[in-house]
């Protein structure tokens, strides 16, 4: 270092130096001032920038703020028509039990009872069963090349679903309110999934 230091001097002003020289200048100034900065870390003087860490969903959605929705009834819409008769009724009847949730919480002044949770998330469960396995078996019949894939996503959001009853059932979702918030963003946010984001990829490609 002492040595590098020398011949910079005796070069002269920055001006007259090389370019090479005036680099390794800057480097040593660095490493004067932070030593702890590692040379290997620098590009030029300045440290590498490292990339930002992606935040994982939670588990069952529950305990990050950016998953929580406002309490209002699903508000069904043509948009959301598959075009199967037997497909919209499931769908409409698994909204109308969310709803039927949501009016518990308006009549308790914005938070459920236990037993309103334990009971919408039983009608959930059984319905949604029921559900997928008659799509499923619809798709089967038509020879939908997205059968697969259903099925996948079919079992990925009755495990979370499980998961979801779990947590209630272990009394992690919080005192009444916290509870109540919390499975209104789950519901609205599971019946989104499976609804517009995996159904309505059916819409065109299988008759009723």
């Amino acid at each position: 270092m002492e040595a590098l230091i020398r011949c910079m001097m005796a070069a002269g002003p920055p001006a007259n130096r090389p370019p090479h020289m005036a680099e390794a200048a800057g480097l040593v100034v660095l490493s004067l001032m932070k030593p702890s900065l590692d040379t290997n870390e620098m590009e030029i003087g300045r440290r590498r920038r490292q990339p930002t860490p992606l935040r994982a969903r939670p588990e069952a959605g529950v305990d990050d703020e950016t998953w929580r929705v406002p309490r209002m009834p699903i508000v069904w819409r043509d948009q959301m028509n598959v075009g199967i008769p037997e497909i919209d009724a499931d769908h409409r009847h698994l909204i109308s039990i969310a709803n039927e949730f949501e009016g518990a919480v308006r009549r308790g002044a914005g938070q459920a009872d236990e037993l309103s949770i334990r009971s919408t998330l039983r009608q959930m469960q059984h319905y949604a069963r029921d559900h997928f396995a008659r799509e499923e078996r619809m798709q089967e019949k038509m020879g939908y090349d997205g059968l697969a894939e259903n099925k996948i996503q079919h079992a990925m959001l009755l495990r979370s679903l499980n998961d979801f009853i779990v947590l209630f059932s272990d009394g992690r979702l919080g005192p009444p309110a916290e509870a109540t918030e919390k499975m209104t963003a789950f519901l609205n946010r599971w019946l989104v999934d499976h609804i517009l984001k995996i159904d309505l990829k059916m819409k065109g490609k299988i008759t009723p």
